[in-house]
């Protein structure tokens, strides 16, 4: 072998090792890495990265003996398998029931510290359905939460406005999205749930939510033209609590029995037919009240 084929492949190598752990420590952290970080940096001396060099070092060694995708298949299952994995899970799960932990006692919010959330809201989307005032959007709040920005249904819907993530996907799809595993597809439920905690956040997506039933009503019920305000307040009132899905195939009424093609529906929930009564009932009562 000439001099100048030792180097080449010398150098071939040293860049393929390179390569090879700054790409594995990427996919298996999360984290971009800089080439040139120094080595006493946390980050030089966290197991990811130590992992992936074992897997680039490896890789060179066995070139010979297997393809690239079999041996970093090969390494990861025995990755996988290993203590510092048990170690690695044991302390994801520790950190998760912590998080979880935080928001399991109730969070009442008072009438000032509600105002203020809900004009951040208001300021960040800009967003509000006309048919609502802010009475009636305080009231619903109200009947959904009793204002605890913790709050929990048996369905598992969250926070201040009972939001799950069908509301989050339709209203704000490319941000829902993140909440995916570009790797392993896996959903990220804790992440959901810890920004649906958020009492901006939750009142944000409230909203929008509001307005995309306001403008799916008027596209979808024929009688949205016909129809005084306060029975198009019940109609959305009755999407956002059975979902649009089902207030369209029943006719955006709760009560209705037949829908528009003739068919025979199963009758509704009490708490889906008696939901828009009971805030509209709410907002017309002059004993209860709620700061503006």
């Amino acid at each position: 072998m000439t001099i100048k084929n030792y180097i080449k492949k010398k150098l071939k190598k040293g860049a393929l090792i390179a390569a090879l752990t700054i790409a594995g420590a990427s996919f298996y952290s999360g984290e971009k890495v800089d080439a040139d970080f120094p080595k006493n940096s946390s980050l030089y001396n966290s197991p990811n990265l130590e992992y992936a060099k074992m897997i680039s070092n490896n890789y060179i060694t066995n070139v010979d003996k297997s393809t690239p995708f079999e041996k970093a298949k090969a390494e990861y299952e025995k990755y996988k398998n290993s203590e510092l994995e048990k170690m690695l899970n044991e302390d994801k799960k520790r950190n998760e029931e912590l998080e979880k932990i935080k928001f399991l006692k109730p969070h009442l919010l008072s009438p000032d510290l509600l105002n203020e959330y809900i004009k951040q809201a208001y300021s960040n989307v800009k967003k509000f359905p006309k048919e609502f005032d802010k009475r009636l959007f305080r009231v619903m709040l109200r009947q959904e939460s009793h204002f605890d920005a913790h709050a929990v249904s048996k369905s598992g819907y969250i926070g201040l406005g009972q939001l799950g993530p069908e509301a989050y996907e339709t209203v704000r799809p490319e941000e829902f999205a993140k909440f995916v595993n570009p790797y392993t597809g896996k959903f990220d439920t804790l992440a959901l749930q810890k920004d649906l905690f958020n009492p901006v956040k939750n009142l944000e997506i409230s909203l929008e939510t509001l307005n995309f039933i306001s403008k799916f009503c008027a596209k979808y019920d024929p009688n949205w033209k016909e129809s005084d305000l306060e029975t198009k307040r019940k109609k959305i009132l009755f999407a956002y609590n059975a979902g649009v899905g089902t207030a369209k195939e029943y006719d955006f009424n709760p009560n209705t029995k037949i829908n528009s093609k003739n068919k025979k529906l199963k009758k509704l929930p009490k708490e889906n037919r008696e939901y828009p009564e009971i805030i509209m009932d709410a907002y017309n009562n002059p004993n209860i009240r709620v700061k503006l």
